[in-house]
């Protein structure tokens, strides 16, 4: 079944690649490997993002989101940046970097640990156990939850998407498996952090060992690694930051309740986004080796034609989105407005593709320009939409900030 859907996979990315003018071989062979290891993810998040819809009160799913946007701040102490760091000289041929990296990010992350271990004090000084208690939890995981999956990278960076693909995809297998066998036993909250925390690290650890013993790595190291990272975890700072803000503007503004159904509609956007994610995933490393010259000769072409295949899907995902909720998200019915609306952000996907040629290169003040300006417009739009107009506000303000983001984009595409 996974060889004929591979097969398949296979012949779509090679129609692709043709309409698109790239190298058809190192897309069918390499992107079909992360297209069935993104879609098998893709099918696993659909039934995990079920169980949390149908069998969780929304109250407590809003809180649920809420919580792990409140991770999220906290781990970016972990270096986020540092995973386009190692991509980037593990494609340059030094691969030494595994042992180092991880142990700096952990290490990192201690300080996200004692920030969540006083925002659980806050809770706890205004009688909120629950918040309290979950950041504790947080405190616990945050060095490590992103930091385990650092192997995955050099195996980006050695373009093994194929190991990539398959041993992330037994990760999310594992952690989706504990997750809704969690739900179905417990409505506590707490139990389902750590259900979503405790897997992934374990698998994580677990799975590194094998993965990297199959690439025979050198054992060549460059301190530029820990330079690029710190510059591109800046760069991740703002954006993700303020990503994760989100979330939170949201729940304290509008509540739980409207957080739950932010986020059902924002969940099948994000699988859409994944899904055309594996595309920048090929060309890192496979940028990373050619000179800006040669980028140039064609880059916006693909972009206008990679535009048009995300508008199309787009079109389509639009006109079955009330079909697609009514039959597995019934209790969220009033996210399909919203979930239509926020759609439109994938038009412009393609030009996320400027932004990996930018860290490919080491271009790290065209991604300071580009980062600050779209995040800083991200978090007064959001600010103001949200607080004005609610969850229609804050859809329209994503599709507003996706054009602000496109607009820079455009212009690095000229000074390239």
């Amino acid at each position: 079944m996974i060889k004929a859907l591979k097969s398949k996979i296979r012949l779509l990315l090679l129609k692709l690649s043709f309409f698109l003018q790239t190298d058809m071989r190192y897309v069918a062979t390499q992107g079909s490997w992360l297209a069935s290891g993104q879609m098998l993810n893709n099918l696993i998040s659909f039934f995990t993002a079920i169980a949390f819809a149908n069998l969780l009160p929304k109250e407590t799913f809003g809180s649920y989101r809420y919580i792990l946007s409140i991770f999220g701040l906290f781990s970016l102490t972990t270096m986020p940046g540092m995973e386009s760091a190692v991509i980037r000289t593990v494609a340059e041929g030094f691969e030494n970097v595994y042992r180092k990296v991880i142990t700096r990010r952990i290490l990192w992350g201690l300080a996200g640990s004692l920030g969540a271990l006083i925002t659980a004090g806050y809770y706890f000084s205004k009688n909120n156990s629950l918040l309290g208690y979950a950041c504790i939890i947080i405190a616990a995981a945050v060095p490590f939850f992103e930091p385990v999956g650092t192997y995955s990278h050099i195996l980006t960076g050695k373009k093994r998407f194929d190991i990539r693909a398959r041993y992330y995809s037994y990760t999310r297998l594992v952690s989706a498996v504990v997750i809704i066998l969690t739900i179905l036993a417990t409505k506590s909250l707490i139990l389902l952090l750590v259900a979503y925390f405790v897997p992934y690290i374990i698998m994580g650890f677990l799975l590194a060992g094998p993965a990297l013993r199959r690439l025979n790595l050198n054992d060549k190291f460059d301190e530029s690694v820990f330079h690029y990272g710190k510059h591109f975890n800046l760069i991740s700072l703002i954006s993700m930051g303020v990503n994760y803000l989100d979330g939170i503007i949201v729940f304290h503004f509008l509540g739980p309740i409207q957080l739950a159904i932010f986020s059902i509609a924002q969940a099948p956007v994000n699988r859409i986004q994944s899904l055309f994610g594996i595309i920048p995933d090929i060309a890192l490393p496979k940028y990373a080796e050619k000179t800006v010259e040669q980028i140039k000769t064609d880059i916006f072409k693909k972009i206008l034609k990679a535009t048009i295949i995300t508008g199309l899907i787009v079109l389509i995902y639009i006109v079955s989105a009330p079909f697609l909720f009514k039959l597995f998200l019934p209790k969220y019915a009033d996210s399909v407005i919203f979930t239509q609306i926020v759609a439109l952000t994938i038009v412009l996907y393609p030009f996320i593709l400027i932004t990996r040629i930018r860290t490919a290169k080491g271009s790290v003040r065209a991604l300071y320009i580009y980062n600050i300006a779209e995040s800083a417009t991200q978090l007064i739009v959001m600010l103001v939409m949200i607080s004005q107009f609610g969850l229609l506000g804050a859809v329209w303000g994503k599709v507003f900030v996706a054009l602000v983001g496109t607009g820079i984009q455009f212009y690095f595409i000229k000074t390239l």
